[in-house]
Formats: structure tokens, sequence, C-alpha cells
């Protein structure tokens, strides 16, 4: 399991109940131990001990523990840094009061694009379906005869591929925040 690197983990054991458990902690990249048995506190009567672990650092570090009752032991690995904090690095801290937060934000502001983009649409019709009528009353077939791709302004058609494509760059927008919100929370 990975932590941030400023965060405090409790590492579990089980044992028999009332049993003395120490914990030895050692840093794998230069196999250092940090903690030289320590004690282990039994949660009320169960048999599971825990010991609140936490060291500075400030990259990616990873730990072994053995935890033991001095007839057997029990070991594991924490890890603590690396891609939690990799996040912060890339992104900075949250600006809201959580990562959370700061995606609840993104999230409204796409909804908020979305709604302005889909307004926009609909006055474009608008604009589109009064013109229209405008030209139903001057347009006969001779004259609706003489219209084709020639004579049609080009604009339009990048008018409809840029909105096509904003639509499209709001999907994956919405997509990266739901990657990073299921991946934080």
């Amino acid at each position: 399991m990975r932590y941030f690197k400023n965060e405090s983990t409790y590492i579990l054991a089980n044992f028999n109940t009332g049993d003395t458990v120490t914990i030895d902690v050692y840093r794998l990249s230069d196999d250092v131990k940090v903690i030289d048995a320590a004690l282990m506190t039994e949660i009320d009567t169960t048999g599971r001990f825990k010991y609140s672990f936490s060291q500075t650092i400030s990259t990616k570090t990873e730990y072994l523990y053995i935890c033991s009752n001095s007839i057997e032991q029990q070991q594991g690995k924490i890890i603590l840094g690396g891609y939690p904090d990799d996040i912060y690095d890339r992104i900075g801290a949250p600006a809201g009061a959580s990562i959370a937060a700061d995606l609840v934000t993104i999230d409204n502001y796409v909804d908020e694009l979305e709604s302005r983009i889909t307004s926009i649409r609909a006055s474009y019709l608008d604009n589109l379906s009064d013109g229209a009528v405008a030209l139903a009353s001057v347009c006969t077939e001779a004259r609706l005869a003489e219209l084709d791709d020639t004579n049609i302004p080009a604009d339009i058609n990048d008018i409809k591929d840029e909105l096509d494509n904003n639509s499209t760059k709001l999907s994956s927008i919405r997509s990266i925040v739901n990657f990073i919100r299921a991946e934080l929370l």
C-alpha cells in the first residue's frame, strides 16, 4: 500500500491476545533500521496489534517491517510517497479544501461550458429558423436551384466543425476529470 510521504499509517499484525509484540522497520534503499524493537499496542483484547508509523522523507521510500512476539514473526512492506505525491507535484496542492473539491469545481465548469455551447447552438438554430422564414418569402424554385456548394459560405461548415470539436474536447475533459476522481477517491 502507498501513502503520502507526510502521512502516518498504522502497521497491523495478528498475534495471541496478551502477547508482547515489537516491531523493527528497515528502509529498503540502504537497509538501515529506522525503528528498533518498538512496542506495538494491542487493540482491545483482539489479538490485533498496531504501531503508528511515520517518517520524514522527500521522495518515494520503501520499508520492510517485521513484527515479533519473540516466538513467531510477521512481515510486510510499506511505501511512502510515489504517485500520490507525484500528483501534487504535477498539478499543485488543491486550490479548494481538497482535490475532490477541486474536481467538483472543474466538473461544474465543464457543465457550464456544455450548457453554453448548447445555448449557442440553440441561438444559431433560432437564427437559421428566422432566416429561413425570411428566405422562404423571397426565394423561388429558380433561386433555390442556384444554390450549390460553391455558393454556400465556407464559414458555416467551419462553425459546425468547431462546435463538434469543442463538444469532443469537453467529453475528453469530463473523462479525464472522472478518471482523476476515481484514482483519488
